[in-house]
């Protein structure tokens, strides 16, 4: 049973739907998620004929029957996940439907939300850099030389992430520059320390920086008819996917001229155990890099796990898309049963679960070999990569449908 809606004035209520859609932004939401919260809460405070349209860098808000529309337009900024702020914000939607505060508290605490501080201090986020690069190695199925380098050069690219942040001018070349360091250190290493495959562990020290999700989420979003919305992602995908590598390539071969080729020692197949393992250290990881609140940290390492345990154990028989599309339903139910349960948002589970399914991975591998011109399999590659971002599109959208229906 829905509570009477609490409304103040109507101008508080046009600005806590202002407030929602800005926060649900900047926590990281995608179109589809920011319009149904704007759209639930409008019709929770009673506010009939509101259209939302929401792109990564505008946001448009109408009120009122055609012709006589009251029309917001936003310029905003595409941001990073943020859980903490997702838990938050989810929080605030659930008082404000359930009756219990009415719009005008919602706004100031939304708003609060906005600018709060990053909930980590700079050291635990470098160790947690170094953390998901060595877990992200031990997942692609290295093992200790490569996970050990890994680490280091996970340490210069969570340096260069906490410089991003506040020097606005690297911001844009932070990529690349990150890419480029890791790189040179992978290629130094395996040259005059001890032999690894330098590509996998520089794959692996930028594995945070891989916009897997962004393209999982453009893909979600052309499926969902937010057209404008998921070309947008695709295109900030390829670029951001074009600056690693580009960096990775400039950066080896900048260590090939200066300290000699790499020596690549044979691949042996490891225990699954370090792979489990790797999936939790990323999981563990994911808790500081995207900002979960340290309370949640067993759901997001769970959802690592489950995702990685699950996914790997389809892969060995089915192949590598139904093993995501089986990851992807898995951790979707679970998310599910967590928000029924605990009331919490269903992306506190999901998104590191996709994480760990790594599909940004692919993509990165796709233009390495499109670089050493072997553009059969570039081509064979970039197709696995995009097969797999929609099994765990489709995955998670039929996780939805059943968990929707279960909530009926």
């Amino acid at each position: 049973m829905r509570s009477s809606p609490v409304v103040e004035d109507p101008d508080s209520a046009l600005a806590l739907l202002l407030s929602a859609a800005r926060g649900a932004q900047a926590c990281g939401y995608g179109a589809e998620d920011t319009e149904r919260l704007v759209s639930e809460l409008a019709a929770q405070l009673g506010m009939a004929d509101v259209q939302v349209s929401s792109l990564p860098t505008q946001l448009q808000l109408a009120i009122g029957i055609p012709g006589q529309q009251r029309m917001v337009l936003l310029r905003t900024e595409p941001r990073p996940v943020d859980l903490d702020r997702i838990v938050r914000l989810d929080a605030v939607a659930r008082e404000v439907k359930a009756g219990r505060i009415g719009p005008r508290e919602a706004s100031v605490r939304i708003d609060a939300i906005g600018r709060s501080p990053l909930p980590y201090r700079p050291p635990m986020v470098l160790f947690a850099y170094c953390l998901a690069a060595a877990g992200a190695v031990l997942l692609f199925g290295e093992d200790g030389p490569e996970a050990v380098t890994a680490a280091v050069a996970g340490l210069a690219v969570g340096t260069v992430a906490l410089v991003r942040s506040r020097v606005r001018e690297l911001d844009l070349t932070a990529e690349l520059v990150s890419a480029f360091l890791a790189g040179l250190i992978c290629q130094t290493a395996s040259a005059r320390i001890w032999p690894l495959d330098p590509r996998v562990a520089t794959l692996g020290a930028v594995v945070v920086l891989l916009p897997g999700f962004t393209l999982t989420q453009a893909v979600r979003e052309l499926q969902t008819r937010n057209l404008l919305s998921g070309l947008s992602g695709l295109g900030a995908s390829s670029v951001s996917f074009f600056a690693l590598v580009i960096g990775a390539v400039l950066g080896g071969a900048l260590g090939a001229r200066v300290v000699g080729p790499a020596r690549v020692p044979p691949v042996d197949e490891l225990p699954t155990w370090l792979f489990l393992l790797g999936a939790a250290a990323l999981g563990l990881a994911a808790v500081v890099v995207l900002r979960a609140p340290p309370r949640e940290a067993p759901s997001v390492v769970g959802a690592a796990l489950l995702s990685a345990a699950v996914s790997g154990a389809v892969s060995r028989t089915f192949g590598p898309a139904l093993g995501a599309f089986a990851g992807a339903v898995a951790i979707g139910l679970v998310a599910h049963l967590n928000a029924r349960f605990r009331n919490r948002p269903v992306w506190l589970v999901t998104i590191p679960g996709v994480l760990v399914l790594v599909p940004g991975s692919i993509g990165y591998r796709s233009l390495l070999e499109l670089v050493d011109r072997d553009v059969a399999t570039s081509i064979e590659t970039a197709l696995q990569m995009f097969l797999t971002a929609a099994a765990i599109v489709f995955g998670l959208m039929l996780s939805d449908a059943l968990g929707a229906r279960s909530r009926r």
